[in-house]
């Protein structure tokens, strides 16, 4: 790993536990503090009905408990308020139909040590129980023997203080996020100008010396390794400076003592003494080839190692733009393969024995993705998806590897755990596949592992986030018989026609948001006029219309939903512009409105209204 990435890597993964720590803190401190204040309502509101119970009982006027009991059901957050005798059975409640019957799993646990009130969470809800003491007032109905006759018994709505604490969760998610992004941005700035510049001066300065400057030096200070480097060069470029200097004054010499020459022994002792100098100049040249070849081929090392760190900042920023896991993968083992020029790529990735899945990509052929059921890993694959060991098989250096015997793999490795991993076989004609190759490979491996872990949390937070809006459409819908479920349908069958349509990925998810939410708007609207049977009125046809625009209204301080308001504003606009609320038509109204249109359309006719029955399926059609 180089100085770079290990710089990187260290800061960023500090601060990504610093933010995570803190934000699960924050979290869990706003849901501490929703619950003591919903406890503290519900406790005020126990006491409350207690104290009205006891003086209604003691004035004989006990008729008067049921009007108690639907007030208090009445109150916000309360979902139901009710009184249950000993043995379970509902003596009175706010809900109407629910007397007499029997209180699923309630046990009366009252005694000397918790005789007073108790309150107990369940998911979304607060259950709040008051006993009722026997007193001597009620001796004449109810007798003396019984310490208790009942308890009284509510049940308290918190779920919108949940969403708000799924909501704080995501804004903690998301800023450090972005400052994970800003901060890498600004190490990789910093790291490029402590890196790349010094090493493009030094790849200059060896050009130089290749053509022929042997002045040629490099500035570069410093105690890294690129400094030191630097340094070694300079000595070098020094060496063969003087080794040359050497060789022509050598040269010189000997043209000097042939014009001194006068005689044949003379003539002979200095032909001695030239073939002795012959061959130190002839070791002189070997000396100054050998050191040029050296040079040569550290100067295609480097060239190849700034080529390298090029591909793998490209790959890099690449990674952490895509969210879809889907799409993760097919560009990780599709940039693999072309980057090391290998023959056959494949990733296989397992996240918590979830399905797995393998990708097989071949250059010039594309992917072939196996099912499940039909995988068969390779030995070596699965010795390193169980052992988390590299794979390295290939031929000796210099010769050409192809075919199957050469193959170069790493496992993906996350948070100590193996996931999956990546095999390259068969090396392209004329490449031979090398340590470096491997290096590269895990270099890749490690940024694959920070971009799918970036996608699986993004799913997850969007998975948590519909859930909330699914909740939330459930309970519109739960209160009409005639219209229970038709959100879900109009969702499923939407994306599908939206699909086949050629949405992305994107477009697809802002349209399942808004096929979830598009009837947001008629919980501002009476159900009275919802679910009348008879021909509406101006007025009421009036409001029918303008659900679009409460739907836009309602989820107007929610800035990441523009698209979602847009589309749902326009779903009931038509083509030819007799829609509403605005009578847009044609391409004014979005893809996605008119998608949402046909399919809510499509839906409503197949089923039961208090206006008509449901059509059957060919006059829909």
């Amino acid at each position: 790993m180089n100085i770079r990435l290990k710089i990187i890597g260290a800061a960023l993964l500090t601060l990504a536990i610093s933010i995570g720590g803190t934000s699960v803190f924050m979290a869990r401190l706003v849901e501490h503090r929703m619950v003591s204040a919903s406890s503290a309502s519900v406790v005020s509101l126990g006491r409350i009905a207690l104290q009205e119970v006891q003086s209604t009982m003691a004035e004989g006027h006990d008729y008067e408990i049921q009007r108690l009991l639907e007030n208090i059901s009445a109150t916000p957050y309360v979902m139901s308020a009710r009184i249950i005798s000993t043995d379970g059975t509902v003596l009175r409640s706010g809900v109407p139909g629910e007397a007499g019957r029997t209180a699923p799993g309630f046990e009366l646990t009252f005694d000397q040590t918790t005789e007073g009130p108790r309150t107990s969470r369940e998911k979304n809800t607060l259950v709040h129980q008051v006993p009722v003491k026997n007193q001597s007032e009620c001796f004449s109905c109810h007798g003396a023997t019984a310490r208790y006759l009942g308890v009284i018994e509510l049940v308290y709505d918190i779920s919108s203080g949940s969403s708000e604490v799924a909501s704080t969760r995501r804004f903690l998610l998301l800023s450090g996020i972005l400052i994970l992004v800003l901060v890498g941005t600004a190490l990789l700035a910093t790291v490029n100008r402590i890196v790349m510049y010094p090493v493009e001066m030094l790849v200059e300065s060896m050009r130089s010396v290749r053509e022929g400057d042997l002045n040629a030096r490099t500035s570069l200070k410093g105690s890294d390794e690129i400094a030191l480097l630097g340094e070694s060069f300079n000595t070098m470029i020094v060496e063969v400076k003087a080794v040359h200097e050497r060789s022509l004054a050598k040269e010189r010499d000997i043209s000097r003592v042939k014009a001194e020459l006068d005689h044949k022994v003379m003539l002979e002792e200095l032909n001695t003494q030239l073939q002795h100098k012959v061959k130190e100049v002839e070791s002189a040249n070997k000396a100054v080839l050998s050191l040029s070849k050296e040079l040569k081929h550290k100067n295609v090392e480097l060239e190849k190692l700034v080529d390298r760190l090029k591909r793998i900042n490209e790959v890099g920023s690449v990674l952490t733009s895509i969210i879809d896991h889907k799409e993760l993968l097919k560009i990780i083992i599709k940039t693999a393969s072309e980057t090391l020029r290998v023959q056959k790529g494949t990733i296989h990735v397992n996240k918590n024995n979830s399905v797995p899945i393998t990708l097989n990509f071949r250059p010039g052929l594309g992917f072939i993705e196996d099912s499940p059921e039909n995988v068969e890993i390779d030995p070596r694959f699965q010795d390193m998806l169980l052992e988390g060991k590299r794979v390295f098989n290939s031929k000796g250096a210099g010769e050409v590897s192809s075919g199957i015997e050469t193959s170069i793999g790493v496992p993906l490795k996350m948070k100590g755990q193996i996931i999956g991993g990546i095999l390259l076989e068969g090396a392209t004609e004329g490449h031979v596949i090398t340590h470096d190759d491997l290096d590269v490979l895990e270099t890749m491996a490690n940024q694959a592992v920070v971009a799918l872990e970036n996608a699986w949390l993004y799913e997850t937070v969007k998975s948590n986030y519909f859930g909330t809006i699914q909740s939330l459409v459930n309970a519109l819908e739960a209160s009409d018989r005639y219209t229970k479920g038709h959100s879900e349908r109009v969702r499923f069958l939407g994306l599908e026609l939206a699909k086949h349509m050629g949405l992305d990925y994107r477009e697809l998810e802002i349209f399942e948001h808004a096929a979830t939410l598009h009837d947001i708007g008629k919980i501002g609207i009476d159900s009275a006029v919802l679910n009348k049977e008879d021909a509406l009125t101006n007025t009421e046809f009036s409001l029918i219309r303008a659900h679009p625009i409460i739907g836009d209204e309602i989820l107007g301080p929610i800035g990441t939903l523009e698209g979602v308001r847009t589309t749902i504003l326009q779903h009931h606009e038509r083509y030819d512009g007799k829609g509403y609320p605005y009578g847009i038509s044609g391409e004014e109204i979005t893809l996605k409105a008119r998608v949402l249109a046909v399919i809510d359309t499509f839906d409503a006719m197949l089923t039961d209204r208090p206006y008509r029955k449901a059509l059957s399926r060919e006059q829909t059609l």
